[in-house]
């Protein structure tokens, strides 16, 4: 056998290089635009910023915002919402909403003033000195250092002058206003001639007033049917 040669064939009679062949330029097409990763970027730091948050949003305070208020007193209160989770103890931000379909609850601010809220009642936290009762029954005690503190309702607002007083409203029959200590200012938010001015109502003293801020009748002041806020 003839020992094996490796052998090559010359093109065109002789041999030759073979010529170099350019890179193909490959095209990532699987990768995402530049801008796709700065998207990515912007939704992973919304993501931490939204675990922050939950993080350190306080387990002792209803909703967000300024404290103005402390939940001091329950009883046998039932919520709107079942799944609220209101307790003796709790913090309230202002601007918070109450819904409470029955039973009773006392909340006082730092300066003293204590509310009495009995179900069914909706109202609102508006600030330090002010409360917002859309319906239900009221008994607000103001020691001297929280004089001026008012209670709001869809038509009057009564302005206190260091007292104890019961506010109740029902939207189809108007605001009562009941003075068992003190004096209050009551004044019509509704009616153009009476908004600028206030009525006085004295201690032992009720006025109603209709569901568009009229005043309508004085009546005696209802003692029993107002609680003293003792539920601590």
């Amino acid at each position: 056998f003839a020992p094996h040669a490796e052998t090559s064939f010359p093109l065109s009679g002789g041999h030759q290089d073979a010529p170099a062949i350019a890179p193909i330029p490959v095209r990532w097409a699987f990768l995402p635009p530049s801008g796709f990763w700065s998207w990515i970027a912007v939704a992973v730091g919304l993501v931490c910023s939204l675990m922050l948050g939950f993080w350190l949003w306080p387990t002792n305070q209803l909703g967000r915002g300024p404290v103005v208020a402390t939940i001091q007193g329950m009883q046998d209160a039932q919520w709107r919402k079942p799944n609220a989770k209101i307790q003796v103890g709790l913090d309230i931000s202002e601007g918070y909403d109450f819904d409470l379909v029955d039973g009773k609850i006392d909340i006082v601010y730092p300066h003293g003033a204590t509310l009495h809220i009995s179900g069914p009642a909706k109202w609102k936290m508006v600030s330090l000195e002010s409360s917002l009762l859309e319906s239900g029954k009221l008994t607000a005690y103001v020691p001297p250092a929280a004089v001026g503190y008012r209670v709001q309702t869809p038509a009057v607002s009564v302005f206190d002058k260091g007292t104890r007083f019961g506010v109740q409203v029902n939207p189809e029959k108007g605001t009562e206003v009941h003075v068992f200590e003190g004096e209050v200012e009551a004044r019509s938010l509704r009616d153009p001639e009476a908004k600028n001015s206030p009525q006085p109502v004295h201690m032992t003293q009720a006025v109603r007033y209709d569901s568009i801020g009229n005043l309508k009748e004085w009546i005696p002041p209802d003692y029993d049917s107002f609680q003293s806020t003792n539920l601590v």
